[in-house]
């Protein structure tokens, strides 16, 4: 992440920083191969190069990122009313994941929707990583 954590919040979709080794951004463009995960408050797993135990200051400046998973996440209308099991991708709004198209590319899904949205953006659990 090479923004700072302030730009972020809880439910972002998030994809890989090809600018930087080991880094992730906020999701920008729809159906993105790059998805990695969502920003989580309450991961179940850190996968950080920082002693966890010994150095309380590195969640100061990371962003926890779920990768799998039930997690809240940031959903819009772009790809359609999203009902639950649906597929979800990135959207071109930033941060937000939206309904996949039929026959998804490989490697563009984030997860299942364990709930539903009929217009707008809204947070829904998804079950990330279920149809990679």
């Amino acid at each position: 992440m090479d923004a700072p954590k302030a730009e972020f919040e809880p439910g972002d979709v998030m994809v890989i920083d090809v600018k930087s080794p080991r880094r992730f951004t906020k999701s920008r463009g729809p159906n993105s191969v790059l998805v990695a995960g969502v920003y989580s408050t309450k991961p179940g797993v850190l996968a950080t190069l920082h002693n966890v135990a010994g150095d309380a200051g590195w969640a100061e400046d990371e962003v926890p990122l779920a990768v799998v998973g039930i997690v809240p996440t940031k959903i819009c209308d772009e790809g359609g009313a999203v009902g639950i099991g649906d597929m979800l991708v990135t959207s071109s709004r930033p941060g937000y994941a939206m309904k996949a198209p039929a026959n998804p590319k490989a490697g563009t899904v984030l997860g299942k929707a364990l709930g539903e949205m009929k217009d707008g953006t809204r947070v829904v659990e998804v079950l990330l990583g279920a149809a990679r």
